[in-house]
């Protein structure tokens, strides 16, 4: 039958089934569901008549929808349909996970909700395990499933998962809602935790319609849908997965030593330490081959244990590819490391885990991950560098905030990063009680937590960066920071975009895009005060700027805010004394309005890493 014969003949079952219930109201659920099912054959039926579209949707139906809603948004409310937030994977390759859903009296309300979102990001394949009584009692509802080219099958065993469908199972936890919900501090960390583990391997994912009381974390997966993500029916998965311990293991360095090399045991293992002189990689694996190794396959060294470059040594990493293996054994630190005191020298620097299983840096943040800790006057700036697939939650998935970012800076100061890349760390940058920072053309994308994350510093620029698709923050700087300039940066579809946070004073938030992050584009909260934030464009966030929790004596001027979702600049009662001046807030219901510069900023597409 023809989409054009068949879309005729839904339009006038529809027209007798309207009489029927203007004459008869609905009753029962089976007639809510048969109406349902109706809806869905006819919106197939709609869309997929060429004769329909041609001749009806664009000339007619389009025309007046247009016009209905000019009508209703006269007022800026903000578009709703922005893709915010993290929009891609760590992944060099496409995942594939199987969505499986278990449907019973008792989480069988949100089915139809849970059907209407699969349609809305266009999923095509998933697999339902429905119980038998209602699929007994509910027919309609088991033709609407099917007639949208899902598998149903019976649920076998109820309360347990079926036994061809496994859903995977990652660091010891069973890629379920409610496992994963149950571990989880909040849906942020349970979307992160999910998405590290699908693209680990591919996956098989268990939920209920219940999930839909946490559609964050299922939208987080349905959104990738045609990008990083293909959905199939499969029941391929991988649960080859080791459950690493919790607790971050106390470790202290014997001092005592003379040598210019000492291996150190911390555990089961050694660190090689550099008191004295300039190495090279090359010296390194010339004279202890036991922890480092140059492998000609991959042209890099392969560190194999800790490394410590005290105050007097200085180690040349310039021109080289570093790969510091991953943990294969269930304990709670990593195996490799490197701690600077001294000098580390970088330019044309790549430095990343590596995984011997996957033959690949190492993709999974809660485990014991490798990490750089530059500390007490030490000097590693980065330059056209790369550091990628570091750090991690010693806690695991249970403990997010307590973690390892992939270079801390620790009690130093004239830290320079420039032309370089912090990409797929669990943090990215991370500083405290470091002064004198400067962060410029550098790319920060795709950490699982936040991008940059300074904490107590005093004159720190960032410029020209492109921050990111990371999981929280773009940048944030917290706790008595003083002197901060954050301008003419990118900062996108990031969980949030830029933060002054806790005590922040005397600083310059100018000249920069920001756009499209899941919170707030710019918030200044918890006691900051007299900061500039002036000439920004700020584009479909969640909300424009924030000036919350004691916030007072802050300066918002020339800004532009074009559809935040849910409010362009919210001052909470508490913060007071601000000055806002001359902010323009536009609305893309009303295009005409808009300055070109900010319509060629809203319609860039965001492509992320060409991969």
């Amino acid at each position: 039958m023809s989409p054009t014969l068949l879309f005729v003949i839904l339009a006038i079952v529809a027209f007798v089934v309207l009489i029927w219930n203007l004459l008869l109201p609905i009753q029962g659920q089976q007639n809510k569901q048969f109406i349902g099912f109706l809806l869905d054959v006819f919106r197939h039926g709609y869309e997929n008549s060429t004769v329909v579209q041609r001749y009806i949707d664009k000339p007619i139906v389009t025309p007046i929808k247009e016009e209905i809603d000019a009508m209703i948004n006269k007022t800026d409310q903000g578009l709703q349909t922005y893709s915010i937030g993290p929009q891609i994977l760590d992944s060099s390759k496409e995942s594939s996970v199987t969505l499986t859903f278990y449907v019973e009296y008792g989480n069988n309300r949100y089915l139809p909700d849970l059907l209407d979102l699969l349609y809305k990001y266009k999923i095509d394949k998933a697999v339902f395990f429905l119980d038998k009584k209602y699929s007994h009692e509910n027919p309609f509802m088991v033709k609407r499933i099917q007639y949208n080219g899902y598998i149903v099958h019976g649920w076998q065993t109820i309360g347990k998962y079926d036994k061809d469908y496994p859903p995977t199972t990652f660091d010891g936890t069973i890629l379920a809602d409610k496992e994963i919900l149950a571990r989880a501090k909040n849906d942020r960390d349970a979307s992160s935790f999910l998405q590290t583990a699908i693209s680990y391997h591919d996956s098989i994912v268990a939920f209920t319609p219940k999930i839909m009381l946490h559609k964050f974390l299922l939208e987080t997966l349905l959104n990738h849908n045609g990008k990083d993500i293909t959905f199939t029916e499969s029941n391929n998965t991988s649960t080859e997965n080791s459950v690493i311990g919790s607790d971050l293991s106390v470790y202290t360095f014997n001092k005592n030593v003379d040598p210019v090399l000492q291996y150190l045991q911390v555990g089961d293992i050694k660190e090689t330490e550099i008191r004295a002189g300039e190495w090279t990689m090359h010296s390194l694996a010339d004279k202890f081959p036991n922890t480092v190794q140059f492998l000609s396959d991959k042209n890099a060294f392969l560190i194999m244990r800790p490394i410590l470059v005290d105050k007097n040594a200085s180690l040349n990493l310039i021109n080289q590819n570093i790969m510091f293996l991953s943990n294969q054994k269930e304990i709670d630190f990593p195996s490799t490391f490197l701690e600077v005191k001294g000098t580390a020298k970088t330019g044309n620097t790549n430095i990343s885990s590596y995984d011997p299983i996957l033959n690949k840096p190492d993709p999974n943040g809660y485990h014991p991950r490798p990490f750089v800790l530059v500390r007490d006057g030490a000097v590693m700036n980065l330059s056209n560098s790369t550091i990628t697939h570091l750090g991690y939650s010693p806690g695991g998935f249970e403990n997010t905030k307590v973690s390892k970012p992939a270079i801390t800076y620790y009690n130093t100061t004239n830290v320079d990063i420039e032309n370089s890349i912090l990409k797929y760390n669990y943090y990215g940058f991370y500083s405290t009680n470091t002064n004198n920072i400067r962060i410029v053309n550098s790319q920060v994308f795709g950490n699982t937590k936040n991008g940059f994350d300074a904490h107590g510093t005093t004159n720190l620029y960032v410029s020209r960066n492109h921050i990111y698709n990371n999981g929280d923050q773009g940048f944030i700087c917290s706790v008595h920071c003083l002197n901060v300039t954050i301008i003419n940066n990118t900062i996108e579809h990031n969980g949030a975009g830029i933060g002054l946070h806790w005590l922040n004073t005397h600083s310059v938030i100018k000249d920069n895009i920001v756009r499209y992050n899941a919170k707030f584009g710019i918030f200044i909260e918890k006691n900051s005060s007299h900061n500039l934030v002036i000439n920004n464009t700020i584009i479909g966030n969640q909300y424009g700027i924030g000036l919350i929790q004691n916030s007072n004596g802050n300066n918002l001027t020339q800004n532009i805010l074009v559809d935040n979702i849910s409010g362009q600049i919210i001052v909470e009662p508490d913060s007071q004394s601000n000055i806002e001046n001359d902010n323009k807030v536009y609305s893309s219901k009303d295009p005409s309005s808009i300055p070109q510069r900010v319509k060629s900023q809203m319609t860039e597409i965001f492509a992320g890493e060409q991969k």
